[in-house]
C-alpha cells in the first residue's frame, strides 16, 4: 500500500504493483477460507461469547469492502433499523467473517446499482433477541436451478462464474456452517438478471439498547438529498423523516436544481443541501463552484464522498471552501452530527449560503444552544473518525476553546510532550494505539516525572469518549487512569458537563493544595498523614521498593478521588463501602493513619446508608488523600 501510494510510480509500475497485491490477496483469501473450513469440518472451531458493539462490527465490515465498491461504480452502504441493541453478547469475529463473506460476495457480483446491508430486530424474550442481517444486491442474480447448489463445499453458480470472478467457492459454504454453528439460518432469495438477497438470524444477548437517533436543534428542518443512488437517497430521506426532519430527495444534479429553485421561489426554502459528489448532469462538485462563484460560505451544504476518490474529492471540497464532508459509508448518527456542525454557522452569526440557484433559510438554534465555561481551555481530541474530530472541534471552538487534533494514541503521547493542554477528550477504539493504552502510557509518564515537580504537580484530566457506554468499559476506562467519560455520537451538554468536572475538580484541588505547606503542617502533623518508617522495615531498607510504592499510590490516587466524588455524587454506597475498604488497605503500607480513620469511618457510614453522613465522609476522605498525596510527593522529592 505505501509503495502504490508512493507519488514516484509510472503507470506501468503502478499496474504491475496493484497485480501483485491483488494476487497476493487472493491467495491469502484461499489459504484462510481452506483452514477455516478445515476447522469446522473437524469440529475445532470454537466460538467466542464477549461482548461487542453492532454498530461497529456493521460498519467497519463494510467500510473494509467500501474501497472495492466505490471503484467499480457500486453505492455501498448499511441501514441498522431502530431497536437493534447497541451492545450485543456473542462472537464478533464470525460474525465479522459472515458479513465479510455475503458482502464481498455481493460486491463481486454486482457491476451497477447497489449492496445494501440491513440488521433489524426480529425477536425478544427476556435478555435474548434474534438480529435478522441481510446482504441485497442488484447483480447478475442467480438461476432458480443453481440456488440448491451456491452453498455447497468448492461449489459456484457455473464453470463460467469461476473464469470470470475467481474464488474458491468456499466463502458461501463457510458462511452457512458459521451460521448454524451460531445456531441460526441463513436464506438465499434471488432472480437471475435482478440480483440478489442473503439473509441470516442469530440469537445473541441483548447487553445494552440503543439510544434513539438524536435530531434534536435540526426538528423541522428542511433538507434536499441529492444522491445519485436512489435506494441510498430513499434511505436517507426516511432516516431523516424519523428524527423530525422534512426531506426532499433528487437523484440528478438537474432534479436538484428544480428543486432548490423551486423552494427559492416559494414560501418554503431548505435549509440544508446534501449531495453527492458523484452526482450527475450536473456533477456535484459542478454544482458546489457554481454556488461557490456566488458566495464562498458554504456552510449548509454538506458533500458525500465516495471512497475511491476520497482523497482527491477532499482537495477539491477544500478549494471550493467545501467545510462538511461526508465520507462513504457513514451511518445516520453520522449525518445529523454533521447537520448540526452546518447549523453552527447561523450561531455565528454568519450568512447562509446565497448562490444564484436557491437561497437555505437560516436555522434558528433551540434551548440546546451554546453554553461553557467562561475560561477557555486548551484541549487536546483524540480520534480517529475525521467526522467525529470536525464534530467535536467545531462544538469546542464555539463556546471559545482551542482544540488541538490526533489520530491515535501515539500522537497524543508526542503531542502532551511537546505542549500543554487542560483536558484530554481521549477515543477508545483508535488504530495504531487505542485511548486505553494511550492513557496508561500517559500516567505512567506522569507518575516517573511525579515527583521532580512536587506540590505543583498536576496529571491532566482525561475524559473518554466511547460509542457504547457499557458498565464494563466505563470501568475500563477508569482503570486505566481516565476521569470521566462521554458517549458518542457526542452530545455538547454532556460534553461541557464533563469538562466542567474534571477541571472544576483539578482548580479546586490546586487551590486547596496552595493552601498548606508541609512546612506549615510540622513534624508530627506530617508523621499523622504519612510515615514510611514500617515500609522500610517491611522491605529490609530497599528504599527503590518504597519509592516504587509511593509512585503506584500516586499515579493512581486521582482515579481513587474521581471514583469518590462520582459515587458521593450518585450516593452509590456500595462503591463508597468498597472504596473506603480499599484505601484502609492501600495507605496502611504509609502508616496513613488520618486517612486510615477516614477510610474506616466511610466504609461504617456505607454500610449505615447514611446520605448526609456519607457524602460529609468521602469528602473529609478526598481532603486526607489530597494531603498524604502532597506529602508523599515530598519524600520522594526529599529523597528518603
Amino acid at each position: 500500500d505505501l509503495l502504490l501510494d508512493s507519488p514516484g510510480l509510472v503507470g506501468e509500475q503502478r499496474e504491475y504493483l496493484q497485480t501483485v497485491r491483488s494476487s497476493a490477496e487472493a491467495l491469502l483469501t484461499i489459504i484462510n477460507d481452506i483452514l477455516d473450513f478445515s476447522r469446522i469440518e473437524a469440529g475445532h472451531l470454537r466460538l467466542e461469547n464477549i461482548d461487542f458493539s453492532t454498530t461497529s462490527v456493521v460498519a467497519e465490515t463494510c467500510r473494509s469492502l467500501a474501497l472495492r465498491a466505490s471503484q467499480k461504480g457500486v453505492e455501498l452502504f448499511h441501514d441498522i433499523a431502530p431497536g437493534v441493541p447497541a451492545v450485543l453478547r456473542g462472537d464478533p469475529t464470525r460474525l465479522r467473517q459472515i458479513l465479510t463473506n455475503l458482502i464481498g460476495n455481493a460486491v463481486k457480483f454486482t457491476d451497477r446499482g447497489e449492496v445494501e446491508v440491513g440488521v433489524r430486530c426480529v425477536g425478544r424474550q427476556g435478555g435474548r433477541v434474534n438480529i435478522a442481517f441481510s446482504v441485497r444486491d442488484t447483480g447478475c442474480g442467480i438461476a432458480a436451478d443453481k440456488l440448491e447448489t451456491v452453498f455447497g463445499a468448492f461449489a459456484q453458480a457455473d464453470n463460467s462464474t469461476t473464469r470470470k470472478y475467481g474464488g474458491t467457492g468456499l466463502g458461501l459454504a463457510i458462511s452457512r456452517d458459521l451460521v448454524e454453528l451460531m445456531h441460526g439460518q441463513i436464506e438465499l432469495e434471488s432472480v437471475e438478471g435482478q440480483g440478489s438477497t442473503f439473509s441470516f438470524t442469530l440469537p445473541f444477548d441483548a447487553v445494552a439498547d440503543a439510544s434513539p437517533c438524536d435530531g434534536s436543534g435540526l426538528v423541522g428542518a428542511r433538507v434536499l438529498v441529492a444522491a445519485c443512488n436512489r435506494a441510498l437517497g430513499v434511505l436517507l430521506c426516511r432516516r431523516l423523516e424519523e428524527v423530525g426532519l422534512r426531506v426532499q430527495l433528487a437523484c440528478s444534479g438537474d432534479e436538484a436544481i428544480a428543486a432548490l429553485v423551486s423552494a427559492r421561489d416559494g414560501v418554503d426554502p431548505f435549509h440544508f443541501l446534501l449531495m453527492d459528489a458523484d452526482l450527475p448532469d450536473p456533477g456535484g462538485f459542478a454544482l458546489a463552484r457554481r454556488f461557490a462563484d456566488a458566495d464562498p460560505r458554504l456552510d449548509r451544504l454538506v458533500m458525500m464522498l465516495a471512497s475511491h476518490s476520497q482523497r482527491n474529492d477532499a482537495a477539491r471540497c477544500a478549494e471550493l471552501g467545501l467545510t462538511y464532508q461526508l465520507a462513504k459509508p457513514f451511518s445516520i448518527d453520522d449525518l445529523l452530527d454533521v447537520l448540526r456542525l452546518a447549523r453552527s454557522a447561523q450561531a455565528r452569526g454568519e450568512e447562509v449560503v446565497a448562490a444564484p440557484a436557491f437561497e437555505l433559510a437560516p436555522v434558528t438554534l433551540g434551548e440546546d444552544g451554546d453554553q461553557g465555561r467562561a475560561v477557555p481551555l486548551r484541549i487536546l481530541v483524540v480520534e480517529d473518525n475525521p467526522v467525529n474530530q470536525t464534530v467535536a472541534q467545531r462544538l469546542l471552538e464555539r463556546v471559545g476553546h482551542a482544540v488541538v487534533l490526533a489520530n491515535n494514541g501515539e500522537e497524543a503521547i508526542e503531542a502532551l510532550e511537546r505542549d500543554h493542554f487542560d483536558v484530554v477528550l481521549m477515543d477508545v477504539q483508535m488504530p495504531v494505539m487505542g485511548g486505553i493504552e494511550a492513557t496508561q502510557a500517559i500516567r505512567a509518564r506522569e507518575a516517573r516525572h511525579s515527583w521532580v515537580v512536587q506540590g505543583g504537580w498536576k496529571p491532566i484530566p482525561i475524559i473518554a469518549m466511547t460509542a457504547h457506554a457499557m458498565q464494563g468499559d466505563r470501568k475500563r476506562c477508569l482503570d486505566a487512569g481516565m476521569d470521566d467519560y462521554v458517549s458518542k455520537p457526542i452530545d455538547i451538554k454532556a460534553l461541557l458537563a464533563a469538562i466542567d468536572r474534571v477541571t472544576r475538580s483539578s482548580e479546586a484541588e490546586a487551590e486547596f493544595e496552595s493552601d498548606i505547606s508541609l512546612l506549615e503542617l510540622g513534624e508530627e502533623g506530617r508523621r499523622q498523614i504519612a510515615s514510611l518508617q514500617d515500609a522500610r522495615e517491611m522491605f529490609d531498607g530497599d528504599e527503590v521498593v518504597v519509592q516504587q510504592l509511593i509512585e503506584v499510590f500516586l499515579r493512581d490516587h486521582e482515579r481513587t478521588i474521581a471514583d469518590l466524588q462520582r459515587a458521593a455524587t450518585n450516593l452509590d454506597y456500595k462503591l463508597l463501602g468498597d472504596i473506603g475498604h480499599s484505601v484502609k488497605g492501600a495507605v496502611g503500607l504509609f502508616s496513613a493513619r488520618r486517612a486510615m480513620e477516614a477510610a474506616r469511618s466511610l466504609e461504617d457510614l456505607a454500610a449505615a446508608r447514611d446520605p448526609q453522613a456519607a457524602t460529609s465522609q468521602a469528602q473529609a476522605l478526598i481532603s486526607e488523600l489530597k494531603l498524604l498525596a502532597q506529602v508523599l510527593r515530598g519524600e520522594l522529592a526529599g529523597g528518603g
